[in-house]
């Protein structure tokens, strides 16, 4: 099958305390993502990685903090594309792009399972990609009505209507 793997913004705003999106509890997630771009590059799969940028009061243009996080930087033949908006389809390059590679599977990893990871899927269906969110290597951020777990969990749940959500040791089986 013709895989891809899609780092969703692996950024500096969500390990950085005080922002708005910082989430406490995204070590584990950041393994498990390490462990799956690693696996992606040992045996040649596709590599893409997204990055949000905007003019706000965060993932800023050119703000340090919008960077990605150290050990996560796309290497030579990856691919780096840059979004304003929640989904990776408001990116034209990676729509353009991603037309031109035509994967089978589109797998999921980075942040924020109920933002940008939930959007870039919903989309994607409708574009008629087909989806794998790694449910332990994406995570959310709180929010006043739930908490980092209680708003991964429902957007992990929500995703399975559209998509095959598994763990990072499923994909290696």
């Amino acid at each position: 099958m013709k895989q891809l793997i899609l780092a969703i913004d692996i950024q500096k705003e969500f390990i950085t305390e005080g922002r708005q999106y910082h989430i406490r509890g995204i070590e584990p997630s950041l393994i498990n993502a390490k462990k799956i771009i690693s696996h992606a590059r040992k045996n040649n799969i596709p590599l893409w990685f997204m990055q949000h940028q905007q003019d706000n009061r965060c993932f800023i243009k050119n703000d340090p903090l919008s960077a990605l996080i150290d050990g996560f930087e796309p290497k030579e033949n990856e691919l780096l594309f840059t979004k304003s908006m929640y989904s990776c389809f408001s990116s034209n390059e990676f729509s353009e792009k991603l037309a031109e590679a035509n994967p089978e599977e589109i797998i999921i990893i980075g942040y924020g399972s109920s933002m940008c990871c939930l959007c870039t899927t919903i989309e994607g269906i409708h574009r008629g990609y087909r989806f794998t969110l790694i449910e332990d290597a994406t995570a959310s951020a709180n929010f006043p009505h739930a908490n980092e777990e209680e708003m991964h969990r429902s957007a992990y749940h929500i995703l399975r209507q559209y998509a095959k959500v598994i763990k990072t040791a499923d994909l290696f089986t």
